[in-house]
């Protein structure tokens, strides 16, 4: 695993607590990696993935809201 850069958000998941932590490269070069983790478990990703995945569950909940009538 990379080193820690610095926690991006902390917040909690039902009763779980999440943190989302920016970590250095494995290799010079390579993207900074993603780590989305609670207690029970890790996900990883590099970072262009982690704002992919950001901004499709920004759009998924504007399109929720859109299809319920309450804005978007």
């Amino acid at each position: 695993m990379g080193e820690r850069l610095k926690v991006i958000a902390k917040g909690c998941l039902g009763e779980n607590q999440i943190e989302i932590e920016l970590n250095i490269p494995h290799t010079p070069g390579a993207p900074r990696d993603v780590h989305i983790q609670t207690s029970k478990g890790r996900l990883n990703m590099n970072e262009k993935e982690y704002l992919r995945l950001a901004f499709q569950t920004l759009r998924a909940k504007s399109h929720l809201k859109a299809m319920k009538g309450e804005g978007g």
